[in-house]
């Protein structure tokens, strides 16, 4: 009898020790306030982005295509001949529907086969350009690529990737193209890249990791791209 009340009174303590632990959780959990939550998903995100980073590097050194940002024909220009030293790499071009005639010339004179280009024309800004090519890159498989954009334009620009791209586990090596001053976007737009314009890029590139929304449509630019040109 009394081994049977031990084992019973064993069993009864071991019920409560584990139904005190799973409400010990429940309180836990049930009492972080939404801030909190948040700010611990805004650190798991901060230290798991670096981890991915760091494994790409270690497996994939070496680039294996190459992304142009578009809105400057400099970039394009840049982009296709480094395409051409590159033979093997694919090639993603973001931008406005309007600008993708103008840039073909750059590689059709260099003689870069077609079905080497994607273009990607739902960009509407910088966010967007990673945004919406950062799923074609990597169901193309592609983990590191050469970023191509201007110099003026670049920190902005690596500061966005590093969230988007960096959250896929795609790492980018940045070429800098050298603005000529009064052509393309150069000029009084270099004066704009302000640390207010990389800090607010970079808040849209968070809630893009955490929700699937670049506040794209804000952008009097996204309707214009619902109705191309012909």
């Amino acid at each position: 009898m009394r081994g049977e009340v031990g084992q019973n009174g064993l069993k009864f303590v071991e019920a409560q020790v584990i139904g005190q632990g799973k409400m010990n959780r429940l309180k836990f959990f049930g009492g972080l306030n939404g801030k909190t939550l948040g700010s611990l998903v805004l650190l798991g995100i901060i230290f798991y982005i670096p981890l991915r980073i760091a494994l790409t590097r270690l497996q994939v050194p070496d680039p294996q295509g190459i992304l142009i940002l578009g809105g400057d024909p400099q970039r394009a220009e840049f982009g296709a001949e480094l395409a051409a030293q590159q033979p093997n790499l694919p090639i993603w071009l973001t931008g406005y529907s309007q600008e993708r005639l103008g840039f073909e010339g750059y590689f059709d004179r260099l003689n870069i086969t077609p079905d080497r280009l994607h273009y990607d024309l739902c960009a509407t800004d910088t966010v967007t350009d990673f945004t919406c090519t950062v799923d074609q890159l990597s169901q193309a498989q592609i983990r590191h690529v050469y970023l191509i954009t201007s110099d003026y334009h670049l920190p902005r620009a690596m500061a966005i990737a590093w969230w988007v791209l960096g959250s896929r586990g795609i790492i980018f090596t940045p070429y800098a193209v050298p603005c000529l001053r009064g052509i393309g976007t150069c000029g009084d737009l270099s004066k704009s890249e302000s640390r207010w314009r990389i800090f607010r890029d970079q808040i849209r590139s968070i809630v893009w990791v955490l929700t699937g929304r670049s506040g794209a449509s804000l952008n009097p630019r996204f309707f214009s791209h619902l109705n191309p040109p012909p």
